[in-house]
């Protein structure tokens, strides 16, 4: 039996399609508020080739232990108008694709003094673990291409 889902604040979820047809990848990107979070996620979501990344949270989510190791899910007791929303910085919260859960491949500390080559270090909860690495997020658009580059290398085993 699982545990209780741990819940994370100062934290984005993003479900992101890698291929045209495959599952999607949940992205979990941490950092302090005007790290980037939310345009990096908006960046996914925009420019994703396949036209199916989603979001899952802005700002809370939630990681549950899952049939294959651990999921990232929308928060449990998020009200329903919170749900499918990302804030855009200088607007507000806009409406964003949604994906309620996505099984957990990364967890991407955002940080301005990331390493070109960091030491591998892994997120775990509940038994289980996903990868974890911090990113440069000076630049949005680089962010999300690596990103996906990263996510489609863990999921072939790297």
């Amino acid at each position: 039996m699982s545990g209780p889902p741990e819940i994370l604040t100062e934290a984005t979820g993003v479900a992101v399609a890698v291929d045209a047809d495959g599952p999607l990848a949940g992205l979990i990107l941490r950092g302090a508020s005007g790290a980037g979070k939310s345009t990096i996620a908006a960046q996914l979501i925009v420019a994703c080739p396949h036209r199916r990344t989603r979001l899952v949270g802005d700002d809370v989510v939630a990681v549950v232990r899952g049939p294959e190791g651990l999921d990232l899910a929308a928060p449990p007791d998020a009200p329903a108008g919170v749900r499918g929303r990302l804030e855009v910085r200088g607007f507000g919260p806009a409406p964003a694709a949604f994906a309620p859960r996505a099984r957990l491949r990364l967890v991407a500390d955002l940080r301005a003094d990331a390493p070109r080559l960091p030491e591998r270090a892994a997120f775990t909860h509940d038994g289980a673990t996903a990868a974890l690495l911090p990113l440069r997020a000076d630049d949005p658009t680089a962010a999300a291409a690596r990103i996906r580059l990263i996510l489609r290398a863990i999921i072939a085993g790297q």
